[in-house]
């Protein structure tokens, strides 16, 4: 039974490590530009990302609630993850590779099965 226990904590172990390999983690979360983000898409809607504490985010098109979830970030990546909204897209995950550039963020898309969340994030997205 102790050994059983001690194999599944190393597994849990390994398992943590390969993903902060896979993402590069050297860096923290902390780093990740947190705020609220705009973009006008070319019919005129406006988009507002909020990147908040405790890795939270919410996307609003006109005002109203589009999608909120969680995030997990590194200076250079993000990964999504959908809750609820009517543009959610069940538990699909997005990995987007981030870049600040001043006060605008681009977010290209790296791994991304959700079309509606894809045409949001890789807008050029700018601090409010």
């Amino acid at each position: 039974m102790i050994m059983t226990q001690r194999w599944n904590t190393l597994a849990h172990v390994i398992a943590f490590l390969a993903l902060v390999s896979a993402f590069g983690c050297t860096s923290s979360r902390a780093e990740f530009p947190k705020g609220t983000y705009s973009a006008a898409s070319a019919s005129e809607e406006q988009w507002e990302a909020v990147f908040a504490d405790q890795s939270r985010f919410r996307v609003t098109r006109n005002g109203k609630a589009g999608v909120e979830g969680q995030y997990v970030s590194t200076a250079k990546r993000i990964v999504f993850s959908n809750e609820k909204g009517p543009e959610a897209c069940g538990n699909e995950t997005g990995t987007y590779k981030s870049k600040r550039n001043g006060e605008t963020l681009t977010l290209k898309a790296v791994e991304e099965p959700c079309a509606g969340r894809r045409n949001v994030m890789q807008r050029l997205i700018a601090r409010k």
